[in-house]
């Protein structure tokens, strides 16, 4: 391999890095990546991006100012969901701006084919305490009031067990 100049700030990391490991399934390969922080698919076989969903919103983009997924997040095979945790936005200065907060200290569900968010779980609206949500979600194999739950991890030391189909707390 050679690195794609393109994305790589004149052959030189720190665009588009990603501080968590890669996952392959079904011929797609998922990263997550900071700086701008978002998640990305590529076909494994030919290396085309096939969709990328941003964490930084409108003018905070070119700010890289979003909130970041700094732990490894987890793919739900069987409902074609991938599971991510995000932090506080990189930069949290503007604590008047309830925008640049929209998916900060979250647990993610995000559509495999398409990259939308299907849903979120916000522990805070506006974290400026930098309450991330830490650690890799967890797939509990066993249900919980006959529901399929993801668990997901916070600074401020909750553990939250989320209905996976439609993100509420069980």
């Amino acid at each position: 391999g050679s690195l794609i100049a393109s994305r790589c700030g004149g052959k030189k990391m720190g665009e588009f890095e990603s501080r968590v490991s890669p996952q392959l399934f079904d011929n797609i390969v998922y990263t997550a990546t900071v700086k701008p922080s978002g998640l990305e698919a590529y076909n494994f076989l030919t290396g085309k991006l096939l969709w990328r969903k941003n964490f930084e919103i409108g003018k905070f983009y070119f700010l890289r100012s979003g909130s970041n997924p700094w732990s490894n997040f987890v793919i739900d095979r069987k409902k074609q969901l991938i599971f991510v945790n995000t932090g506080s936005p990189f930069r949290n200065a503007s604590l008047g701006i309830l925008e640049k907060y929209k998916y900060s200290g979250s647990l993610l569900a995000i559509n495999l084919k398409k990259g939308n968010i299907v849903w979120q779980f916000q522990e805070h609206e506006k974290d400026t305490w930098n309450h991330d949500f830490v650690g890799q979600p967890i797939l509990s194999p066993i249900k919980i009031k006959d529901k399929d739950i993801v668990i997901t991890f916070s600074k401020s030391g909750s553990v939250y067990f989320i209905d996976r189909n439609n993100g509420l707390p069980v």
